[in-house]
């Protein structure tokens, strides 16, 4: 008998082959396929965090006053190498919060502002409409011979300027 190369050790060989490289790809598709499921929940796990800590943040905002940023703030990333569409997100809603804080500040001083310029407009109407109306109360008071009660008022008039100006 001779031993050789045949025809059924070449089918076993070929064989032999196929199933180790079978084998080889189906540990591989594995091996790959669980890594990739793995990676892309955690990616979207990332970019969900993202997107719920920036909603959380922006639903915190009020419009009546002046906005607390240190939540955003927190979600600006340090470093602007690689910014993705979210961070970009959060980048312009910070810029927006800090613009809203400054025209809120601008909008106080000149309400505060206007309602100081308004209390010294009524101040310098009503002055001098009351100083003649105390001294023409004094004066009637003279008149009719009550020194005390007309010094009383006037003692009264030199407190209230005293405490006015």
């Amino acid at each position: 008998m001779k031993i050789g190369y045949n025809e059924s050790n070449r089918y076993n060989l070929f064989f032999y082959a196929s199933s180790i490289s079978g084998l080889i790809i189906f540990i591989c598709f594995m091996i790959i396929v669980p890594l990739t499921m793995l990676s892309i929940i955690w990616v979207a796990d990332q970019m969900t965090n993202k997107i719920n800590h920036l909603s959380h943040s922006m639903s915190e905002i009020k419009m009546d006053d002046v906005i607390d940023s240190t939540q955003i703030d927190k979600l600006v990333p340090s470093s602007s190498t690689h910014l993705d569409e979210i961070d970009s997100l959060t980048v312009t809603c910070a810029n927006m919060i800090s613009e809203l804080n400054s025209s809120f500040e601008n909008n106080l001083q000149l309400k505060i502002q206007e309602e100081k310029l308004n209390y010294q407009l009524l101040q310098s109407q009503i002055n001098p409409h009351f100083l003649y109306n105390i001294l023409a109360s004094v004066q009637n008071l003279l008149s009719f011979g009550e020194i005390t009660k007309a010094n009383k008022m006037l003692a009264d008039l030199s407190l209230f300027y005293k405490g006015l100006l």
